[in-house]
């Protein structure tokens, strides 16, 4: 006899004094969760590529369960509420998702439903730097991976990368380090030498996946904690740029912060490789609001099989502290990370800002008044505004190599990963910068004659 009889026998014989009608109403109910119940619903995020989990239990590279069901990308708002603002319709409807999404938003526009941090790789390609003038002075990137994992319907170029440059590269000036030379040669030069910079490279990225509300309704990785790029391929001088923190905001449609909670205080990192470097050539700076706050942050590193793992301590994520840093590894031998692959043709922009207009996400009195500047002009507003914000020098921080014992790689539970560790915070501080910033640039336009 099956089990499915054999329930089905068991559920009879225990109802057939309480009535026919119940037990047909108690045989449909577990014939149906035989065939349903445990299934994840289209937009859940569920385990992938092996292994399923990074070195902090994070997953690594998941899927939408609707794209592991039938290998296409979801359009989510047609199993989910899209026209609500809040995670609790998401999680109650039929067949949306069993997460509870955070809901990130600003006064002016409902921007993020929010899920966990997640660890992703693939080939990234520079998007643009938004307005810092009437926008949320974001640096925008795709990330794509051929298994297309995480995508949407909504998807155009990856998922997307989003992060602050207030909260990050403003920061890293003076420190030598691949983003200061990417921020002020590339980026503040043109988009098609921010292109040529970074377009077809390898990354790792750890970020908080979420769901764009404004654009498509397309994946993004928003804010991005870390990011590490490989930036040369060599086995004897293999090099890497990154950036590390835990904390950030969701631009324009997101004011709040998004506090990571990462196991420990600590965020790890593999770079991959067929076994232990050789050495590793640093050169690493801590930065942040605090200078003994941020110097406090220490990191390690640790040789293995898989290759170099990197440990990082961190403030507590109100602390808004990070790490930036280079690291050059001569490995000796064939690297297993991805290699680079050739950058797509640039678009010749020649622009400091993307060309690309996001309505839903600008102050457009703000930005009908800019408009209205000729582009030296611009750049002197610019200018200006970024010297009303005073960030403390970053320091140098040297890490070293780890005696603790090697830890293993965390189990997964469940069917789909699940973690309580991001917490949305109202940012004050930043709020009374950013309207100080407002009534500087008003005062800017109407002394130049911009009504």
């Amino acid at each position: 006899m099956t089990p499915l009889i054999q329930l089905t026998t068991s559920v009879h014989v225990a109802t057939e004094r309480i009535g026919h009608g119940l037990t047909v109403i108690l045989l449909v109910t577990i014939l149906l969760c035989l065939q349903g119940c445990g299934r994840p619903k289209p937009m859940d995020a569920i385990w992938s590529t092996q292994p399923v989990v990074d070195h902090n239990g994070l997953a690594r590279n998941p899927v939408w369960a609707w794209q592991k069901q039938t290998g296409q990308a979801p359009d989510p708002c047609s199993f989910c509420p899209c026209d609500k603002e809040d995670g609790q319709s998401w999680n109650s409807a039929a067949n949306c998702t069993d997460a509870l999404p955070e809901v990130s938003s600003s006064t002016l526009c409902f921007g993020h439903w929010n899920w966990y941090p997640v660890e992703y790789e693939g080939i990234v390609t520079w998007d643009g730097h938004s307005n810092s003038v009437y926008d949320d002075d974001d640096y925008e990137l795709y990330i794509k991976r051929d298994d297309q994992a995480l995508e949407t319907a909504g998807s155009r170029k990856g998922v997307e990368l989003e992060f602050d440059s207030d909260e990050t590269v403003d920061y890293w000036d003076d420190t030598n380090t691949w983003w200061d030379d990417f921020h002020h040669n590339y980026v503040d030069n043109s988009d098609e030498a921010a292109h040529g910079r970074i377009d077809g490279k390898f990354a790792i990225i750890v970020g908080l996946l979420g769901l764009d509300s404004q654009h498509g309704v397309h994946s993004e990785l928003h804010p991005v904690y870390a990011m590490f790029v490989h930036v040369q391929d060599d086995p004897t001088q293999d090099k890497w740029a990154f950036f590390v923190r835990n904390w950030g905001d969701e631009g324009f449609c997101g004011n709040d912060d998004e506090f990571a909670y990462f196991p420990g205080t600590r965020l790890r990192v593999l770079i991959p490789h067929s076994g232990p470097p050789r050495s590793v050539g640093q050169n690493v700076w801590v930065y942040g609001d605090n200078e003994d706050e941020f110097n406090q942050q220490t990191w390690t590193f640790q040789n293995t099989n898989e290759g170099l793992l990197l440990n990082f301590n961190l403030q507590d994520p109100s602390k808004k502290d990070g790490f930036v840093g280079d690291l050059t590894i001569s490995w000796g031998g064939t690297i297993l990370a991805a290699s680079p692959r050739p950058a797509p043709a640039a678009t010749a922009l020649g622009k400091s800002f993307r060309s690309v207009t996001k309505q839903e996400d600008e102050d457009v009195v703000l930005k009908e008044k800019f408009d209205k500047l000729d582009p030296a002009t611009q750049k002197l507003l610019v200018k200006q505004l970024k010297s009303l914000t005073h960030h403390p020098a970053a320091k140098p921080k040297p890490g070293t190599l780890s005696t603790e014992p090697l830890s293993e790689r965390p189990q997964p539970t469940g069917k789909s990963p699940a973690y309580a560790i991001v917490k949305s915070v109202p940012d004050k501080a930043s709020e009374a910068r950013k309207a100080q910033r407002r009534e500087a640039a008003l005062a800017f336009f109407k002394a130049h004659g911009v009504d």
